[in-house]
Order: structure tokens, then C-alpha cells, then sequence
């Protein structure tokens, strides 16, 4: 097949599609297709030299408006210049579901979220949950963020989600169940550092900073904690519009030497201090599937999550990990403590997270799958080459 794909962000910058995509597009590179990609960004000779496919960016400047069409006028051209057999869209999906559109080519997206509900939580201070946000009504603004959202989505021949839980969200925005297609995300387990100095107490999140992740209830958590292990301290990796609400949090919650507000860093450095935490800790209101829980079991370090989203699909309560009811700080605290105070519960949870990840989350059985519904998608559309066929 060759493939065109599609992403509103990709290296040097750092986030899920610039992690999924290059993946993705080397695995299929190297399994025989074509590849190419389309994101934004600057000319960035150095980091696309070192993929195995070409990348195409589109400067973002001048008016919002000029950029959307441009965006849109380089996929077509694309398109045209490479007759790809599909275009497969990670968070560029508007300008993606128009050029398919216009150029008659077959479309896949990944979904991993509800993006109407994520930009009306931040633009237009919503503060309803996620299942309120999909059964009322709003204002003309946010009506027409989600309109836009469902339009697109409508758009793809084949919907791809991380999770259950994402499959039944997009389900219900009207997506036939036919189309929507659950393939779990995947890591390599050799990203892990082989790190030997693990502090006893050290807690860690690695979030965007948005109120759904919850940062404040682990700061109020370590609080618990602290009562009881005197020398927990929480690092907090991540940035977003509620760093200044959480950092002012914490300064009232905890002493300064309690927790770090590390911002963005480097996913080499952000896996280094995984490795080097005694727990990781995700309190998200919301959550498709989080790539980042599948990091902290690379590292062998021990999971708590809430039981939103997409979190019990990853974290076996118990057995790999805890499962606490959203919004409980208290059961927060207590999870923890329980893998701070008991060596042998701990070493339990980081074998039985490592388990996991090779028997559910494995690269290479994701990369078939999404071959599997790639290949069935080109086919149904009755548009694949006699060489991709020979292939199948």
C-alpha cells in the first residue's frame, strides 16, 4: 500500500501524534509500504533526515484562516502528486476530511479523545463532565465545535480508537459501530532506562495541565501521605493552561521541598524519572487510553489511576497496578501507601505491569492490526493498486 499520513504535530515537538505517527510510519516502512507524511511546522532538515519516509511541513504562519487552507491545498497536492491508496489522519482531521473528500481518496482517523468537549472545557470554561457534554445542549459556540467534530468524523471510512471505552463515546456522536475499529496503543519496552537508583518515597505524573487531570487531588494525596511517610514528594511533568492554578495549589498544599513542577521536558528525561519513581499516579477525569501508564509499566514502576476513560483497560486492579473511584484522595492516599510500605507487593505490581504490556500492548501485534484495517479499508473502497493486492 502506500499510505499518506497525516499529523498536526510530529518531532521535533512532543505529544502523542508526534510519538504515534513515526512509529507508525516506520513500521509500515519497513514492513514494504510507501509512506509519507504531511504535518505543520518549520523546515526541520536534521529530524527528518533520520526517518525513512518523507516529511513535508507546512509553516504555520500568517492568519488562522491562510493556514487552514494551506493546509488544505498541501494535502491535495500530495495526494495528486502520490495517488496514495489512503490517507490516515492523527489530529489534522478537518483539513484531512476535506482534501479526501474533494480528491475522492479513502480517509482514516485516529480518534483518542472528544476534542469539542476537550476545547470547550478550556476555551469556554464548560465544567461539566465528559457524559453531561454529550447529552445537552450549549451555546452557539460550542454547538458548533462539536457539530464540526462529528462532521469530520462522519467523514473517515474507518474510525480507529485506542479503547472500549473510546469506541462506545465515538458510537454515540453517531458513528456506525462498523466503522469504528478498537486497536490498542503499544510501546517498545526497550525505551525503558535500566535504572538501579529507584527512590524509596518519590511519586510521579506525567499529564498535560488541564483540571481533568486532576494534579490538585494529588497534591491534596500526598498531603495524606506525608502524615504518614514524611519524605513522599510528588514531581509533576507536564504543561498546560492550569500550571499557574496548580502551582499556586501547591504552594498552599505542600512545602516546597514536597513536590517539582518540572514542566515539559524530554520524553528521554521524562521516562528517566518514571524509572526512578516508586509510583506512578494518573488522576484524570478523562482518559481515551493513556500511552503514559504504558511508559511507567515499561519501567517497571507501579501504577494508580483513576477509573476514567480508558484506565481500567490498561491498569488490572490489584494484580499490575490500583484502580481508585475518580475524585477519592483518600483511596489516592491509600493505594499508595500500600505500595510504599510493602516490598513485595510493589515488586509484584512492576513484574506483573511488564507482563501485560508484551501480552496486550506489543508493537508488532499492533502494527497488524492496524495493517489488517488499513488494507481492509483500501480494499472496500475499490481503489487499491494491483501491487498492493499482490500483497495481501
Amino acid at each position: 500500500m502506500e499510505i499518506l499520513f497525516a499529523s498536526g504535530i510530529f518531532p521535533p515537538q512532543s505529544g502523542g501524534p508526534a510519538t504515534f505517527v513515526p512509529e507508525i510510519a516506520t513500521a509500515f516502512t519497513n514492513r514494504g509500504h510507501t509512506v509519507s507524511v504531511v504535518t505543520n511546522g518549520n523546515p526541520a532538515p536534521e529530524t527528518d533526515a533520520k526517518f525513512p519516509f518523507d516529511v513535508v511541513r507546512i509553516p504555520l504562519n500568517g492568519w488562522e484562516g491562510v493556514r487552514f487552507y494551506k493546509q488544505i491545498r498541501t494535502l491535495i497536492g500530495e495526494i495528486r502528486r502520490r495517488d496514495p491508496d489512503l490517507l490516515f489522519s492523527n489530529a489534522f482531521d478537518w483539513q484531512s476530511a476535506i482534501a479526501t473528500e474533494l480528491t475522492g481518496t479513502p480517509f482514516v482517523v485516529k480518534v483518542v479523545g472528544d476534542m469539542a468537549w476537550e476545547r470547550a472545557t478550556v476555551r469556554y470554561d464548560l465544567h461539566d463532565d465528559i457524559e453531561t457534554f454529550n447529552h445537552n445542549r450549549y451555546s452557539p459556540r460550542i454547538e458548533a465545535i462539536r457539530l464540526l467534530r462529528t462532521a469530520q468524523t462522519r467523514l473517515a471510512d474507518r474510525v480507529i480508537v485506542p479503547s472500549e471505552y473510546l469506541a462506545d463515546l465515538v458510537a454515540s456522536w453517531g458513528i456506525p459501530q462498523s466503522r469504528i475499529v478498537t486497536v490498542y496503543n503499544a510501546i517498545d519496552p526497550s525505551i525503558a532506562p535500566k535504572s538501579e537508583d529507584r527512590a524509596d518515597f518519590r511519586l510521579i505524573t506525567v499529564c498535560r495541565l488541564v483540571d481533568w487531570k486532576g494534579v490538585e487531588g494529588l497534591l491534596d494525596a500526598t498531603a495524606r501521605l506525608r502524615e504518614q511517610f514524611p519524605e513522599a514528594q510528588l514531581d509533576i511533568v507536564g504543561d498546560g493552561p492550569a500550571r499557574g492554578q496548580i502551582a499556586s495549589y501547591a504552594e498552599r498544599t505542600l512545602p516546597s521541598d514536597a513536590y517539582t513542577l518540572h514542566g515539559r521536558l524530554s520524553h528521554e528525561s521524562v521516562l528517566e524519572l518514571v524509572s526512578r519513581s516508586r509510583v506512578f499516579a494518573l488522576n484524570s477525569t478523562y482518559e481515551g487510553l493513556p500511552h503514559v501508564v504504558l511508559e511507567a509499566m515499561a519501567c517497571g514502576t507501579p501504577t494508580v489511576v483513576s477509573d476514567a476513560g480508558g484506565n481500567a483497560e490498561v491498569v488490572i486492579d490489584g494484580e499490575t497496578g490500583y484502580v481508585v473511584p475518580q475524585g477519592d484522595g483518600e483511596a489516592f492516599a491509600d493505594r499508595i501507601a500500600r505500595l510504599l510500605s510493602d516490598e513485595t507487593r510493589w515488586q509484584s505490581f512492576s513484574n506483573a505491569g511488564r507482563r501485560r504490556l508484551s501480552n496486550v500492548f506489543d508493537h508488532e501485534q499492533t502494527w497488524d492490526q492496524y495493517e489488517d484495517t488499513l488494507r481492509r479499508t483500501v480494499t472496500a473502497s475499490g481503489t487499491e493498486s494491483e501491487r498492493s493486492i499482490a500483497r495481501l
